[in-house]
C-alpha cells in the first residue's frame, strides 16, 4: 500500500491562484450531523458550503473500486471455493452497517459486487475486483493552496482558483473470509486502511456559483470530474480513487494466506479417588472386650481337654 500522508492543518479558505487574489466565498460552520444513508450525500448549495465538508451531512462510508489478490504457497486445491461463493464464510466489523447505508443487501458487504477475475490468476493465486465500503472517521478543510501537501498540489495544480478544499479519513476496510476444504482451514484477511482523500471544488469563473472541476486526490491517484460527473465520484467519498489515466481500479495488494494455529487442547484433569471412611470410634462401654474375654476362655477349655487327653493317653499305654 502506498505511503501514508498527514493531514493538512485547517486555514482560511479562498479563491486562491498562483500569483493572484480573489475574494472569500460565503461558508456556512462546520456540519457535523452525521448522513443517515448514501442518499443523504447531497452537495450544498455554493457559497453555502460548511468550512469543512461540500455536503449537508458527515459521511459514514465512501465507497471505491478496488482491485486485490489472494495467494497460496502451493496451487489451490479443487474444493476451494471463490470467495464470493455463499459457502464462503466472510466475517467484518462493520458489513451488515454499511450494506444498510448503501441500500445494498449483498452477502459479500463490505465487498459489494465482489467477483473473481480470470486475468492475473494463477494455480496458486486469485485477483478479484470489488466495490469496497470503507468507514470514514472524519471530514476537516484542508485550508488554502499554500496549506495543502506539494504532492496535493501537484495532482490537483489545474484546480486553481478553487473554492474549498476538505479532506476525509478512513478507517480500516476489509474482512476475514474463511472455508474449510478437505478437513483443512483456509483463511484470507483482506484489509487495509486507505489514505487520506482530498477534495478540491473548482469554480467556473464565467458561471459563478457552479463548480467547474471537482479535483479527487490521495496524492498518487487523482481524478478530476466535470459537471455533474465529478459531483457523482465525490459523493461517493471514494477511499480508493478512480484514476482515468491508468486502471480505474487501484489496487490495494496480494493478501497471503493465514496460518492458523490450532488451539492447544487440554487434557482432562484426573478424576479423584474416592477416600475410604474412617471407622468411627465407639464409646468406651466395656463392651468392646468382651470378644476377647469369650476367647481367652475357650483357648482355656481347649487347653484342659488337650492336657487331659494326652493323660489318658499316657495312662493307657
Amino acid at each position: 500500500m502506498k505511503k501514508s500522508m498527514a493531514i493538512a492543518g485547517a486555514g482560511t479558505l479562498g479563491l486562491v491562484a498562483a500569483g493572484a487574489g480573489a475574494a472569500t466565498p460565503a461558508v456556512a460552520a462546520d456540519v457535523t450531523t452525521p448522513c443517515a444513508t448514501f442518499g443523504d450525500h447531497v452537495f450544498a448549495a455554493p457559497g453555502e458550503t460548511p468550512d469543512n465538508w461540500f455536503a449537508e451531512c458527515v459521511p459514514q462510508y465512501g465507497i471505491g473500486k478496488a482491485e486485490f489478490t489472494i495467494s497460496s504457497d502451493i496451487d489451490f486445491p479443487g474444493g476451494f471455493a471463490p470467495l464470493d461463493d455463499p459457502s464462503v464464510t466472510i466475517t467484518t466489523e462493520y458489513g451488515d452497517e454499511a450494506a444498510a447505508y448503501f441500500g445494498n443487501d449483498d452477502d459479500t458487504a463490505p465487498f459489494f459486487d465482489l467477483s473473481f477475475n480470470p486475468d492475473g490468476s494463477t494455480p496458486a493465486s486469485q485477483r478479484y475486483d470489488a466495490n469496497i465500503a470503507a468507514p470514514v472517521t472524519g471530514v476537516a478543510s484542508a485550508g488554502g493552496w499554500s496549506d495543502l501537501p506539494e504532492e496535493i498540489q501537484l495532482a490537483c495544480e489545474g484546480s486553481v482558483p478553487f473554492a474549498q478544499a476538505h479532506v476525509a479519513t478512513f478507517g480500516s476496510a476489509g474482512a476475514t473470509f474463511s472455508q474449510v476444504v478437505d478437513g483443512e482451514e483456509w483463511v484470507y484477511d483482506v484489509r487495509v486502511t486507505p489514505d487520506p482523500v482530498y477534495f478540491l471544488l473548482t469554480l467556473d469563473a464565467e458561471n459563478g456559483g457552479t463548480y467547474a472541476d471537482i479535483c479527487i486526490t490521495d496524492g498518487e491517484r487523482t481524478f478530476v470530474g466535470q459537471g455533474e460527473g465529478g459531483e457523482f465520484e465525490a459523493r461517493e467519498v471514494p477511499p480508493f480513487v478512480p484514476d482515468p489515466s491508468g486502471p480505474w481500479a487501484e489496487y490495494i495488494g496480494d493478501f497471503p494466506r493465514v496460518t492458523v494455529t490450532p488451539e492447544p487442547t487440554t487434557p482432562p484433569a484426573p478424576v479423584p479417588m474416592p477416600e475410604e471412611p474412617e471407622a468411627p470410634e465407639l464409646a468406651a462401654t466395656g463392651l468392646e472386650v468382651a470378644p476377647l474375654v469369650g476367647s481367652g476362655i475357650s483357648l482355656l477349655g481347649l487347653g484342659l481337654l488337650a492336657l487331659t487327653g494326652r493323660r489318658r493317653k499316657t495312662a493307657d499305654s
